[in-house]
């Protein structure tokens, strides 16, 4: 049985920095560890869809891959906020790259920050003595360096927990989580109430004499240019599907809503402001004169938001993480996306929809110009006309 044991304070007993070689997790040898590569498929292909409203979208509809893998790596150091994984050995301390996009030459975001240039080596500036805070038999870790943002959680951290119970049956190894909101620990335990949640602190460097490192199909690009290789495992959506829908089971009679998913006002100074709806209160009132139901996913409960989305005929939001809750929508459920009417790439989410049997449509709006630094950012401003086509399109799939 796993255990945490005691905690150190390494760095007053060797203040020196310990430089660190990089090398890619296929890499790692019999000396370290092992890592088998899981079967994958080729590509995602999304159908086409319907667009409300002009726009000037380059779809591509079929996004390769990256392999799955499922890695062990003896005495491994984890880091709390980025789950960067370190070992030391007699031949010096390694970085262990995740692969394809942990490579700190190419300064992946909330990562690359943890570590600074030493030569030609590397030094993590968190705890350069590489001293652990905790101790752990064996562990497994689910957690990635966009945990705390919920899309990635569910479409990425969910699927490595169910490559690791497929891998191991019957391993109630401790999951090693980064720090994230309390209703994603939520989430968490009634997915897998039968694990201990180890939930690390920013600065913990927690030594696990085994860890078990599950990888999903999922590659998640800084650059916008390269957001059109951005990619989840959308097949594991399917399988997440039952373990999802045994959580909540509507109620006869208790379905048939219609969902708005309002969008947090993101105000980021000097008059920007992070991809919001401009006319949202026009919006929500259109809506709820249609029957909608007005939400903030972020102010409730996880089994609220279940229960809710559960119930959903129709789910309308401007692509963010509140549309993550399409997961556990029930097959045949209408999935309305606001978007900007360029740039932007709205197959994304169609990946999801079609794994999980769901009806998409989009709105193309008009994009506020200069409302976020980030071109695929912007605020828009919703056309009423188009979002009632949309409506239209919706009720018609379930009759009158």
């Amino acid at each position: 049985m796993s255990a945490i044991r005691g905690l150190e304070n390494g760095s007053q007993d060797d203040p020196e920095p310990k430089p660190l070689r990089e090398l890619p997790i296929e890499s790692i040898g019999p000396q370290n560890g092992s890592l088998a590569w899981l079967p994958t498929p080729a590509s995602i292909e999304a159908k086409p869809f319907p667009i409300f409203g002009t726009s000037d979208f380059d779809l591509i509809l079929r996004r390769e891959l990256p392999t799955r893998y499922i890695a062990h790596i003896k005495a491994c150091l984890v880091h709390g906020q980025s789950t960067a994984t370190l070992t030391c050995g007699s031949e010096g301390a390694v970085h262990w790259a995740a692969l394809p996009e942990l490579l700190l030459g190419q300064q992946p975001g909330n990562y690359a920050a943890f570590f600074e240039a030493a030569g030609d080596r590397w030094k993590f500036s968190n705890r350069p003595d590489l001293k652990p805070t905790a101790r752990l038999n064996r562990g497994v870790l689910v957690g990635t360096r966009y945990s705390f943002n919920y899309f990635h959680f569910v479409t990425d951290l969910l699927p490595r927990l169910l490559i690791a119970d497929e891998q191991h049956p019957g391993d109630t190894s401790p999951l090693l989580v980064p720090p994230v909101a309390p209703q994603l620990i939520e989430l968490l335990r009634l997915f897998a109430p039968n694990r201990t949640i180890m939930l690390m602190a920013p600065d913990d460097l927690v030594h696990v004499d085994d860890l078990v490192v599950p990888s999903s199909a999922a590659f998640s690009p800084d650059h916008f240019e390269r957001a059109k290789e951005a990619v989840f495992d959308a097949p594991y959506l399917r399988a997440l599907r039952p373990r999802l829908s045994s959580l909540y089971a509507p109620p006869r009679g208790e379905t048939g809503k219609i969902v708005f998913i309002r969008r947090t006002d993101v105000d980021l100074g000097n008059g920007l402001r992070h991809r919001n709806i401009v006319n949202q209160e026009e919006v929500a009132l259109h809506l709820q004169r249609l029957g909608a139901i007005v939400v903030q996913p972020e102010t409730m409960t996880m089994a609220a938001q279940i229960a809710l989305f559960r119930q959903a005929d129709v789910v309308v939001g401007m692509a963010g993480a509140g549309l993550t809750n399409a997961v556990f929508c029930r097959p045949g459920t209408a999935l309305v996306l606001l978007c900007q009417d360029r740039i932007v790439n709205p197959e994304y989410f169609a990946f999801m929809a079609d794994a999980l049997e769901l009806h998409y449509a989009i709105v193309a709006c008009e994009p506020v110009l200069g409302s976020s630094g980030h071109p695929a950012h912007l605020s828009i401003k919703v056309t009423l006309d188009d979002l009632d086509r949309a409506m239209s399109w919706a009720k018609a799939l379930h009759g009158p």
